[in-house]
């Protein structure tokens, strides 16, 4: 996926191909080893260095910087001198880097992570495309899912191959065959079914047994592909998606994945008096903090916080996401305790001073209903309580 078609390197000579067979080694060679040793470190040490990398690569590569500042530029419609430019051309790079990071990180952990790691809401995660699907497979069509180059679209696809879906990828197998394939060796063990981009055969099959066939489509501009218009200037899109449409009867169905418990900053400077929440009752006072996103809520829990009660956490059967962010403390789950965490991610953070943990009162309370916390192992390794994960 990382070559598309119209980009592959034309036919050289014998000493040519050789430089080029010799170059592909090295890749395969190098993407093993960085694997192996980005699945050994924690990523709170190997992300940071992941994205030093490849925003070093953004100053060490001027021609690529000029296209991100000019897109960059377009998009924030501001020059491309200007700070704010620049430091989304940065992001863009970091950004990136996360998604390599945890390409790399996959082969060494089960084949079950990504479908432990996705979840979604009922309206607009996992449950409503596995509706989807339910519903085009009961019409006896397939369907095509684009995506782009954001977030972990590899995590994504697993997560749903995993679960027993029929996904299939279109991929360009041309450019790095070995490196092709040594990726796809992890797609594999989801249940993912790669399709070389030139076995048209092969695509429609998949859709017409009612397959889910994903393809991306962050191509660049063709002047032969489907006219759009972004931000408001002409581009294009393939139009391979339009074509297996029109031909099988499949819907195009958009799709991403976003990380929801990234770019988080802290609010608690340093402070850390600890809360109690009672499920039900959202916290006030000075150590709580409560920063309203775009589509989501998090709530800084300056240093330990302790849950009790019974029911919802945020209140009934909450319509929206939150994360619960826990500086510089622990989780404690009262006696008797009965919470449910639906749509609420519980993520750790802090300034490393402070030791965090989970403390369990096992078989006399527990979390329920997709709590998912992130950036710390759990304490003891067996977890006792349903639905509740944990991960670095």
């Amino acid at each position: 996926m990382a070559y598309a078609p119209h980009r592959r390197e034309a036919r050289s000579s014998r000493i040519g191909q050789a430089v080029r067979r010799a170059r592909e080694h090295s890749a395969v060679r190098g993407y093993r080893a960085a694997a192996a040793a980005i699945g050994r470190i924690p990523t709170r040490l190997s992300l940071p260095v992941g994205k030093a990398l490849l925003v070093g690569s953004y100053f060490a590569w001027p021609t690529k910087r000029r296209i991100i500042l000019a897109n960059a530029s377009h998009v924030l419609q501001l020059p491309a001198s200007d700070r704010r430019v620049r430091h989304l051309a940065r992001r863009i790079y970091a950004t990136y880097a996360q998604f390599i990071i945890e390409l790399m990180r996959l082969p060494r952990l089960p084949a079950s992570e990504p479908a432990r790691l996705v979840r979604g809401a009922a309206n607009q995660g996992d449950e409503s495309f596995f509706a989807l699907f339910e519903r085009y497979r009961a019409e006896g069509r397939g369907m095509i899912v684009v995506s782009a180059h954001i977030g972990s679209i590899d995590m994504m696809a697993g997560s749903m191959a995993y679960r027993g879906l029929p996904c299939y990828g279109v991929a360009d197998d041309s450019a790095y065959p070995e490196l092709f394939e040594a990726i796809n060796e992890q797609r594999r063990r989801w249940g993912i079914q790669v399709i070389p981009w030139k076995n048209l055969r092969r695509t429609f099959k998949a859709l017409r047994d009612g397959g889910i066939v994903g393809l991306v489509v962050d191509w660049g501009y063709r002047a032969e592909d489907v006219p759009v218009k972004l931000f408001g200037e002409w581009a294009t899109l393939p139009a391979g998606p339009v074509m297996l449409a029109a031909r099988t009867n499949a819907p195009i169905v958009p799709d991403t994945y976003k990380d929801i418990a990234t770019n988080i900053s802290t609010s608690c400077s340093g402070l850390r008096p600890g809360v109690t929440w009672t499920a039900g009752v959202i916290p006030t006072g000075a150590a709580v903090k409560t920063v309203s996103k775009t589509g989501y809520t998090e709530y800084h829990i300056c240093g330990d916080l302790t849950v009790t009660g019974s029911g919802y956490l945020t209140g009934s059967a909450p319509a929206s996401d939150s994360v619960i962010i826990i500086e510089n403390g622990s989780l404690s789950v009262a006696n008797n305790a009965a919470v449910n965490t639906s749509r609420t991610a519980i993520v750790f953070t802090g300034d490393n001073n402070w030791p965090a943990q989970v403390n369990f009162p096992i078989a006399r309370s527990f979390i329920q209903s997709g709590a998912d916390m992130a950036h710390i192992p759990i304490s003891p390794p067996m977890r006792p309580w349903p639905e509740v994960t944990g991960h670095e």
